[in-house]
């Protein structure tokens, strides 16, 4: 029998600053029990949103990112 395994949703959540442990435990909560997608925290490592745009799009290349992957970003 040949099972074709489902790939799971990529959410990806962008913070700005280098220091994001508030957030990536907040963040962290929302994590499924039923493991439907897999959440990933970036640090952006700017605090202005042009450049933290920017960046997370160059760091999410890092993974497969595919078209019905999600990215957000926070600013506060």
């Amino acid at each position: 029998m040949n099972r074709m395994l489902k790939s799971k949703r990529v959410i990806v959540f962008g913070f700005e600053g280098k220091n994001n442990k508030t957030e990536t435990r907040y963040f962290s909560h929302f994590k499924p029990k039923n493991n439907n997608y897999i959440l990933k925290f970036i640090s952006t490592g700017f605090t202005d949103p042009e450049n933290m745009v920017n960046s997370i799009i160059s760091k999410r290349k890092r993974f497969d990112y595919g078209s019905k992957d999600l990215t957000y970003i926070f600013v506060d």
